[in-house]
């Protein structure tokens, strides 16, 4: 995937800073009649045709001229998708943490903070190269919204291929990025039945984490 600075997305936001921007988080129901489906369902961990798929919708109201919106609403949709793999991730961080400990390698509170702090980075880099997927403008409204997807195998693509984390936690994240998955998609459709007033079961299994490799494996 192709990445784009971070600087060069807060430029984009400058530039857009007279529209207001707003974030579809998953929906219970249709709000926007006659769009798309993936307007109305929002962002969030899915399955899609069987497989892990992380999705973004953003979009920007207000809309007169969609030339000076594009790149906006492509920004605000790939912080949708920031935000899952902030949550992803650092739930991944926390399993692996914890299995450390269990083991009696944890690592003191300034690694720790370290390894925050490089995990946090990388899903910045990584979410500024998810292009746009679809888009779809609502002129009644003049709300002008974007998608965008990241697979399962992109994010692992590019977890195996960041230098800058340690090859330890990559290992771990391997053997445990369905799992981690699963739990986060599960979470969703909990939150989507509590909306909708009835309950959604889970859909995936949800097994044990794998415990961290030993050093040098």
């Amino acid at each position: 995937m192709k990445r784009i600075s971070v600087g060069s997305v807060a430029a984009v936001l400058a530039a857009a800073g007279a529209l207001w921007f707003s974030a579809c988080g998953p929906k219970a129901s249709p709000l926007v009649q006659g769009a798309p489906s993936w307007v109305n369902k929002g962002s969030g961990a899915f399955k899609d045709a069987g497989k892990s798929v992380f999705y973004g919708v953003g979009s920007v109201t207000n809309v007169e001229k969609l030339t000076l919106v594009r790149d906006a609403a492509l920004a605000s949709c790939q912080a949708e998708i920031a935000k899952q793999l902030n949550t992803y991730i650092a739930n991944l961080n926390k399993q692996y943490m914890e299995s450390l400990s269990a083991n009696g390698k944890a690592p003191a509170p300034a690694e720790q903070q370290m390894i925050s702090n490089t995990l946090k980075a990388f899903t910045e880099a990584t979410v500024h190269g998810v292009m746009q997927q679809d888009a779809y403008m609502d002129r009644p409204d003049k709300t002008y919204f974007v998608l965008c997807r990241m697979s399962m195998s992109d994010f692992m693509n590019a977890m195996n291929n960041a230098n800058q984390i340690d090859s330890q936690f990559q290992a771990f994240v391997r053997s445990n990025a369905q799992k981690a998955f699963n739990d986060l998609s599960n979470e969703e459709n909990r939150r989507l039945g509590t909306a909708a007033g009835g309950n959604l079961a889970p859909t995936n299994p949800v097994p044990a984490p794998a415990p961290a490799p030993a050093a040098g494996q």
